[in-house]
């Protein structure tokens, strides 16, 4: 679980990954080939995960969730995506140097996210690259549940120690299994090691 400077209730990681997953799993698979349809899925995940932070931070009205299929604040930031799959982040008004006009400001990230369901190790480190140039209080990287789980959760942690901040890993089961499986989640903090989510057991 999770703490902010506000004192709120905590987040549980586990519990907001799992909701994300069931909720994905209940939509239609849509697309033409294998391939469309995994990274439609993928997609979807991201966007259910994302609306599982808006319910955790809703009624905040300093916060802020954004994503690519989340076009609520696009106004205020001219784009729905801002650098991570999903971004929480607190923010504030200025006025503009010109007419006074409001403009919002980003004074803290909360969460940068990011989720690479691809069974590669490689792509996993291009994103998780991400995380480690963010300046979030909290981080997550979503992967694949693979055939030899150490080995991939090895190549992590050498990327990990670099990453500031709280960071949290997850690995669910990859889109192409979600009519055959009902596994569920596998979460960890990282603690100089990744460490099993507590909360999830």
């Amino acid at each position: 679980m999770t703490s902010d400077l506000k004192g709120r209730t905590q987040l549980n990681v586990h519990s907001i990954v799992v909701n994300a997953l069931q909720q994905s799993r209940t939509k239609d698979a849509v697309g033409d080939s294998s391939g469309v349809i995994n990274r439609n899925r993928s997609s979807e995940f991201v966007k259910q995960l994302a609306a599982e932070y808006n319910k955790f931070y809703e009624g905040d009205e300093a916060i802020r969730v954004l994503s690519r299929d989340n076009n609520s604040n696009r106004t205020e930031f001219g784009l729905n995506e801002l650098l991570y799959d999903v971004t929480v982040c607190s923010v504030t008004n200025i006025e503009s140097s010109k007419q006074g006009k409001q403009l919002t400001l980003v004074t803290q990230t909360l969460w940068s996210v990011e989720s690479e369901l691809r069974r590669d190790s490689r792509e996993a480190i291009y994103d998780f690259n991400k995380l480690i140039m963010s300046n979030a209080d909290n981080k997550l990287f979503i992967g694949p549940l693979v055939d030899d789980i150490d080995s991939y959760i090895s190549v992590l942690s050498k990327a990990a120690k670099y990453c500031e901040g709280s960071l949290y890993l997850a690995l669910i089961p990859h889109p192409c299994t979600w009519d055959e499986t009902s596994i569920q989640p596998l979460v960890w903090s990282w603690e100089a090691e990744w460490r099993p989510d507590i909360q999830g057991s």
